[in-house]
């Protein structure tokens, strides 16, 4: 079976130079290159580039996709738009979340394995979905930081003993882009509702936006305005939104209990076993209910068996089955398996021509 490998990078800040768009195709002949980014599936052989390094060169995001099961997200943020300690303690790790420093910008890099191939999965179509993670963080949005460190003591890169950086406000309440982070590091549903059940209390801020926005001077507020609309700083937006959280108070809670992993680890472990019992009770609800059916027309879903088996049609054969099913749970129910089994053996001896439907019957009720 050949390889799958899965590389995008994408350039949202700033487009790529002719000379840049050249580099890159030194790497790769045959991958899609643009003026935005570089696209390539590797069936056979390896990438060429460091994507480290063309993280710190050339793109603000990366997502990498195999078939073996990784999935890799690399993000380049502007040191100056961002809590670099706050992302040191969410992103400490050794594989699953890293911070890589360099010049003026920082890497994160976010890696879930998994061990278990689980089916063919492709990278076409995720990054988009993923984009406004980036765009989050810059303004200030604690939750992709918090999450990161929540695929760290999942996948064991940091101790059970680690203390949580903080609790981030709106933990209950993920984006869009948030929840397609979690399923893209399938990151344990269970192990993020165990971070949410206490979550950091939002402070009000001093002024809401609106009134904020009303407060600027007018000769700023036109500055914004036209550098917004010329494009001059593709970081603009992002820098007013930390303004108005730093002037109005708006910015998130750090401070508050301070859980330990193992903690958060073994409250998932109870959730996830007190959400299983509770799709076994309503499986089981579900059953006696179809069970409660099958007795109300006992007579008729007999006789609708033979119908099927008369057909001679693999249709008929697996409706026959899947009610003989249901007949035989009903008899172990009303605990009168011996009556059941005696008119189940009289039909495989009416139609012991018909192998293929015993065959069918052997799978749910092989014959003694």
């Amino acid at each position: 079976m050949s390889e799958y490998q899965y590389y995008e990078f994408l350039a949202l800040d700033q487009p790529l130079s002719e000379t840049q768009q050249n580099v890159l195709r030194s790497l790769s002949s045959r991958a899609e290159i643009s003026a935005t980014g570089f696209k390539n599936v590797y069936n056979f052989g390896d990438f060429r580039g460091d994507p480290l390094a063309l993280m710190a060169e050339y793109f603000d995001m990366m997502i990498y996709v195999t078939n073996w099961g990784t999935h890799q997200l690399m993000l380049r943020l502007p040191r100056d738009l961002v809590d670099e300690e706050v992302l040191k303690s969410c992103c400490s790790g050794e594989d699953a979340a890293v911070l890589y420093a360099t010049g003026q910008v920082l890497v994160m890099d976010l890696c879930s394995h998994r061990e278990e191939w689980a089916g063919w999965e492709e990278g076409e179509g995720l990054i988009a979905r993923l984009a406004p993670v980036r765009a989050e963080l810059l303004g200030g949005d604690l939750r992709p930081a918090y999450l990161a460190w929540l695929l760290a003591i999942q996948d064991g890169d940091l101790d059970e003993n680690s203390l949580e950086p903080f609790v981030p406000v709106g933990l209950s309440r993920l984006t869009s882009a948030q929840q397609a982070l979690i399923d893209y590091l399938r990151l344990d549903p269970d192990l993020v509702a165990a971070a949410a059940a206490v979550e950091t209390p939002e402070k009000t801020p001093e002024r809401t936006m609106a009134d904020w926005i009303a407060a600027l001077p007018s000769g700023e507020k036109d500055q914004l305005l036209l550098a917004l609309l010329e494009e001059r700083d593709p970081h603009l937006l992002p820098r007013l939104k930390r303004r108005y959280r730093s002037e109005c108070g708006a910015q998130p809670l750090l401070g508050g209990s301070r859980r330990r992993a193992e903690g958060l680890l073994e409250l998932a472990d109870r959730l996830a076993e007190l959400r299983q019992a509770e799709a076994e009770r309503q499986a089981v609800e579900e059953r006696n209910r179809r069970l409660d059916w099958v007795a109300a027309r006992r007579k008729s879903i007999w006789e609708e068996v033979e119908r099927g088996i008369e057909e001679k049609k693999a249709s008929g054969y697996d409706q026959a089955v899947v009610l003989l099913a249901d007949l035989r749970d009903l008899a172990v129910r009303e605990e009168a398996l011996e009556a059941f089994d005696s008119r189940l053996a009289d039909l495989r001896e009416r139609h012991r021509s018909k192998r293929a439907f015993l065959s069918r019957l052997e799978r749910i009720s092989p014959e003694r």
